[in-house]
Parts: C-alpha cells; structure tokens; sequence
C-alpha cells in the first residue's frame, strides 16, 4: 500500500490534506445492498401501485360528476372509512386513540358539512 498525495485538496489552514490509507480495492469493492427484493415482491409492489393508480383515477372522475358539497363530504369520510375497513376487513384491533381519532374526524365532518345548522332550528321553534 502507498500514500498519495490528493490534487488540489487542503484544510482551511492551509495544511494539505492526506489519506491515512490509499488502496484500489477500497474504491472498487462492489457495496452490497441494504435490502434484497424478491421478483414476487417487485410484482406485488407493481400491482399495489397501479391498483392505488385506477383508484385515484376513478374517484377523480367519479367527483366530477357530483356536486361539491356531495364530493367534498365523500373525500372528507375517506379517513374515518379507512379506519373502519382496517378493524373490519383487516382485524386491527380498536384501542381508544383508534375510536378517539375517529370519533374527532368524524365530528369535525358533521360540524364543517352541516354548520351546526340542525341545533339553530329547535332554538328558533323554542324561542317563538
């Protein structure tokens, strides 16, 4: 092994900068990888991306043909549908922060959709 001397390098002080140790092979050594994928989970990785690409594409076209209250209320629900298909067609298990969470999102929905319209009407039958 041989020390070289680096073109051009040096430290802020002026110094000039030299390697401890100089080695083709530490340069050339192919560097493994970090994960393996098989060819099933490239494929299986392909189809989860195409199947959320149709998706997408579908909800798209599908929220121009209905009004925006309607298509906003739809995209609203997608976190708290999402939550309950997981429990349902997954088997997650609910713990209070799951139904917390749900029920939080699930409030601000019917707040922000109905602007607490439903509670102004008894308190103006009760008032005349």
């Amino acid at each position: 092994m041989r020390v070289r001397e680096p073109a051009g390098l040096s430290h802020r002080s002026g110094a000039k900068l030299r390697p401890v140790v100089s080695s083709p092979l530490l340069c050339q050594a192919p560097v493994p990888p970090l994960v393996t994928v098989t060819a099933a989970q490239r494929g299986g990785a392909n189809r989860s991306v195409f199947t959320l690409c149709v998706a997408i594409l579908v909800q798209n076209l599908a929220l121009a043909h209905v009004p925006s209250a309607t298509g906003s209320l739809l995209l609203s629900l997608e976190s708290p549908s999402g939550v309950l298909f997981s429990v349902l067609l997954a088997g997650e298990m609910l713990s209070a922060r799951l139904v917390a969470g749900f029920a939080l999102i699930f409030c601000s929905i019917v707040v922000s959709e109905a602007k607490l319209a439903f509670l102004a009407r008894p308190l103006r039958e009760a008032r005349s």
